[in-house]
């Protein structure tokens, strides 16, 4: 019960008015935080000096759940990825990358019914961690994790990037970026938190993909702008202008 607690309070605190959307059948977003949780420590992998937690989780769902779940008015598969880094930091476990969740469709479930499945994803490849790969490697969380990595775990060579706030009450401040994904927003446990009252709590994201960092919109209310152009993605570009809520901030690449 006591989990169940916690997993409800870390849902409040992230997911505004969360609470307000009832669920009057099949399955409940806190459930499958806890079948998450139980999934990762039931598939551990133990080094010699280290354990090893999965990064990749397919939540498998009846359809009519996974059109509930899609629903919520912010991305839940994030919300879940950071609870991922938060109860395998509290547990002293090891991440092999970026925890990544995703919902799939599967008819053979009944309503309520969900499966977990696992795996270790290095970078795009479904490859288990061993200790040589990993010697060093820390649990994936802040903006600089990325200088943890071994040089040979690396998929490709990190752009030194930043972000920095040229208009709105953060202006003048600057953030570094890594290979880690970056949450931007007003939630205070954003890797990038914004002082911005037009910004929702989690805005957008940016991502290392292929080498490249590409900004996802998270759903927000009133929409990311690059360049003037709403987007859903875009990969960015040295001197990109990101508007975000009544903030404008500067890709800069160093």
């Amino acid at each position: 019960m006591a989990f169940l607690k916690e997993l409800e309070q870390f849902f409040e605190k992230h997911i505004e008015g969360f609470f307000r959307r009832r669920f009057a059948a099949g399955i409940q977003p806190v459930e499958i935080g806890k079948k998450i949780v139980r999934a990762m420590e039931q598939n551990l992998q133990i080094s010699v000096s280290k354990t090893y937690a999965p990064n990749h989780y397919a939540v498998c769902l009846n359809p009519e759940d996974l059109r509930r779940m899609q629903s919520l008015d912010i991305s839940l598969t994030d919300e879940l990825a950071q609870y991922i880094i938060k109860k395998a930091k509290q547990q002293g476990l090891n991440l092999a990358g970026s925890p990544v969740v995703e919902l799939r469709e599967d008819v053979a479930l009944t309503l309520g019914e969900l499966r977990i499945e696992t795996a270790f994803m290095q970078e795009k490849e479904a490859l288990p961690p061993t200790e040589a790969d990993y010697a060093g490697t820390q649990v994936f969380e802040g903006v600089n994790a990325a200088r943890d990595l071994p040089a040979k775990v690396r998929h490709k060579a990190i752009p030194c990037a930043a972000l920095r706030v040229r208009e709105g009450v953060d202006a003048g401040t600057a953030w570094e970026l890594g290979n880690n994904r970056i949450y931007i927003g007003r939630r205070q446990t954003n890797e990038i938190p914004l002082n911005d009252m037009n910004a929702s709590r989690v805005h957008a994201y940016i991502a290392l993909e292929d080498g490249r960092h590409v900004i996802h919109d998270a759903k927000s209310l009133n929409g990311t702008y690059v360049n003037g152009e709403r987007i859903v993605r875009k990969t960015l570009c040295c001197g990109d202008c990101i508007k975000v809520g009544n903030s404008t901030l500067v890709y800069e690449v160093m």
